[in-house]
Parts: structure tokens; sequence; C-alpha cells
């Protein structure tokens, strides 16, 4: 085993850089920000990490409560096209990519895909663990559109998933007992992987009709362009698009989050980035310039999605 982090050999006040580094080390997105979601006195976290592969890596980690997340401003400023594939424990999470909320409570672990060349964010409210295969997605040959598809519609129904979640295991038992034979399962690594995303995304029965796809691409497009307008809803969404608000909501009909929550949601997340993109704005003026009239009930929100308020996630980030 090659452990990369025990922040019980660290002092606290360098927990957070030590976590960066070795999350780093073990293959994740370089821009990716990490948030323990409990002091960091009395956060305990362990990351070990081997190499499969050229382009190919392993990862586990344990941790407290923690956040992970990618945003576009760190994307551009450090972009990478590398896919990730993790075997989540049992417990209380929550995943959120390619438009797509995932909010669990099992007791069984779960597959998750995460598209690293894309914008996420990951949460955990207990303590658990996860082991993380890494792939370049040069090695995999399929489109970004299949990674996308894979990422929201990937179920615990889809063909490989329990033997994925079998390999992970497997793989996470040779590279602490036999680290030196990993490097003769790169290809099978990469095969797997390619197969999982393959059939992950493949067309599945009971998607909605073309003309509902159709006005559901029409209005994420115009709620993009809008989103910071404070004046954005149903009826106005409705209205742009010669559609009745019912016609609206049958289209988004099965959708998670729903339409007023997936706007909160898309204001929050831009005006996380711009807390730390545009350091010259007050809170309250990065709230009104996201569609949010109220910058206490922008707080409000802010603090029940990040579980951080917007202040000390800029002192935490800058």
């Amino acid at each position: 085993m090659v452990l990369l982090l025990d922040t019980d050999t660290v002092d606290a006040g360098a927990v957070i850089a030590e976590l960066h580094n070795a999350f780093r080390v073990a293959g994740t997105a370089p821009g990716l920000t990490i948030t323990p979601l409990t002091p960091h006195r009395v956060f305990r976290a362990r990351v070990s990490g081997w190499t499969v592969g050229d382009g190919t890596s392993l990862m586990h980690f344990e941790a407290d409560p923690i956040a992970l997340a990618v945003t576009n401003s760190r994307l551009r400023a450090c972009p990478v096209d590398r896919v990730a594939v993790v075997a989540v424990s049992p417990g209380s999470w929550s995943h959120r990519q390619h438009g797509v909320v995932a909010t669990v409570d099992s007791r069984v672990a779960t597959l998750l895909i995460v598209d690293q060349a894309a914008p996420y964010d990951f949460r955990r409210v207990d303590r658990g663990e996860s082991t993380v295969v890494h792939v370049d997605t040069g090695l995999l040959n399929l489109p970004p559109s299949a990674i996308r598809k894979a990422v929201q519609r990937l179920r615990p129904s889809s063909h490989l998933y329990q033997l994925y979640l079998s390999f992970l295991g497997e793989l996470r038992e040779v590279a602490e007992t036999n680290p030196e034979v990993l490097s003769e399962l790169n290809s099978t690594t990469i095969l797997l992987t390619h197969a999982l995303i393959l059939d992950a995304a493949a067309d599945a029965p009971g998607e909605p009709s073309s003309a509902s796809a159709d006005i559901m691409h029409r209005v994420r497009s115009y709620i993009e362009r809008n989103i910071t307008d404070p004046e954005l809803s149903a009826a106005s969404i409705a209205l742009a698009h010669n559609i009745s608000v019912r016609t609206l909501y049958k289209a988004w009909q099965g959708t998670d989050p729903g339409l007023h929550d997936y706007i909160i949601g898309r204001r929050l997340e831009l005006a996380r980035d711009a807390l730390l993109d545009r350091s010259q704005l007050t809170v309250a003026a990065v709230a009104r310039a996201h569609g949010f009239t109220d910058p206490t009930h922008f707080a409000h929100r802010f603090r029940d999605r990040y579980q951080v308020s917007p202040r000390d996630w800029r002192r935490i980030n800058s």
C-alpha cells in the first residue's frame, strides 16, 4: 500500500494543503477543491494510491464528512480528460454532475461514474470510504457524449454494475497485498471501464419522447443564458418557448432535481465560482449578480447546499 496521507500525522493548519496534494498524486483532477465538513482540528482522513498503468491509477480514501468539488473556473485553469469510477461505501452522500443529482442513503456500496472533465460536486455527511479507478479518456476511445450519458444513466440494474463493483474490491485487495502485479491488470481495467461506460450510456427504455427531449434541451439552454435574471421562472420560461407551464412541467417530469431546484442549484454553483473568481465583489453583490434579490436568502441557500457560509467558503478556498 502506498499511503499518501494520514491526517493523524499532520498539523491541523496543514490538513487542507496535504489533502489537496494527496488527492492530486492519487489521480484526481488538479482543480479539485476539498472541504472538510468538520473542524480541521478533529477531521480525520487517510489517502492511498497506486499506479496501475500509463494513464490508469487506483485510489482509496476514508474520511470524515467531506465535500469534493470541481468548478468551471478551475477546469479552465487546469483542464483534464479523465474518468473516475468510484465504489462508495454504505452511508449518506450526494453527487451532482451533468444535470443529475443523486442523493443516496444506502446500506450497500454504490457505483458512481465521474467525468473529471466537467464540473461536479460530491459531499458525504458521515464518515465513509471510497475506492476509485482513474482512466485517461484517451485510452477509452469513447466520445464525450457517451461519458456524459453514462454519468447520467448508470444504475444498479446496468448489466456490468455489480461486476465492476466486485472488480474494484478485488483490484484494491491486489494493490494492498501484491502491488507488483497491478500492471498486469491494466488492460483489464481499461477494457472493463470502457464496457461499463458503453453499457450505461446505451439508450434505455422509457426515456422521454423526442419532442420532450427537444423541449428539455432548449429549456436548459435558455436557463443557462438567463440564469442571472431574478425574474427567471417556470412562467417566463414557458412564455419564451410558446408552451404552457403545464407542458413545461410535463417535459421536466421525472428529472431530478425539479425545475425550481435546478435553477437555484445552477445559481448557487455559479455564485460559488464567482466568490473565488470575483474577489472584489462583496457576498451580497455576488448574490445579486446571480439572480438572488435577497442576500440573506442566498446565504441560507448556500449554507444548506454546501454546509458552509459564502464568506467562509471564500476564506477557506482563497
